[in-house]
């Protein structure tokens, strides 16, 4: 991190811990891949975080404390893995950054396809995984993998993707609210 950007992240927590209740746990939700509004209330209501270390710990801790149910919420509305993101808002911008290992390939777009339809028919709610510097192919065997689990290892295995996501989106979230036109 260059000490521009360690600036900016400190601007951005310190604007992170002084929003609004409301306003936060909107940013939460938009950004984070988990619209479970228990979870953003917390996280908001868990500030002054002191740095980020202990932010994403928070929220990550958090997430892992969350129900079945509220895992299976917290796919309402996401897109699959290779479908096309439109916008230009924050989450699109982040997502289309952190699928692009997905490619163009229509051979392994439509094995993508066919194995995400396979897992939401299994588990009710689409596919998700921190796809960050993942190929394509990774992630269709990643859901070949996955299928496989009973609900109980499948949560688990959401979980963990879900704190890896964290890890990587609530940086950015302090960025955007730091940078032009942020909340800042």
């Amino acid at each position: 991190m260059t000490g521009t950007d360690v600036g900016t992240a400190e601007r951005g927590l310190t604007i992170f811990n002084e929003l609004p209740d409301d306003e936060l746990t909107a940013h939460l939700i938009a950004s984070c891949h988990l619209p479970v509004r228990r979870w953003a209330d917390d996280v908001t209501a868990a500030r002054p975080y002191p740095g980020l270390a202990a932010l994403i710990e928070t929220a990550q801790r958090g997430a892992a404390q969350l129900s079945a149910a509220e895992i299976v919420a917290a796919h309402d509305g996401l897109l699959r893995l290779g479908d096309p993101i439109r916008g230009a808002h924050a989450e699109a911008r982040w997502s289309k950054s952190e699928s692009g290992g997905v490619g163009t390939d229509e051979q392994l777009l439509a094995e993508l396809e066919q194995a995400n339809i396979a897992y939401e028919a299994r588990y009710g709610h689409v596919f998700l995984i921190s796809a960050t510097r993942l190929t394509g192919r990774q992630i269709v065997d990643a859901i070949r993998r996955r299928i496989q689990h009973d609900d109980a290892a499948e949560i688990a295995e959401i979980k963990g993707e879900l704190a890896k996501l964290l890890a990587i989106r609530l940086p950015k979230l302090l960025q955007e609210l730091a940078g032009p036109g942020g909340a800042g």
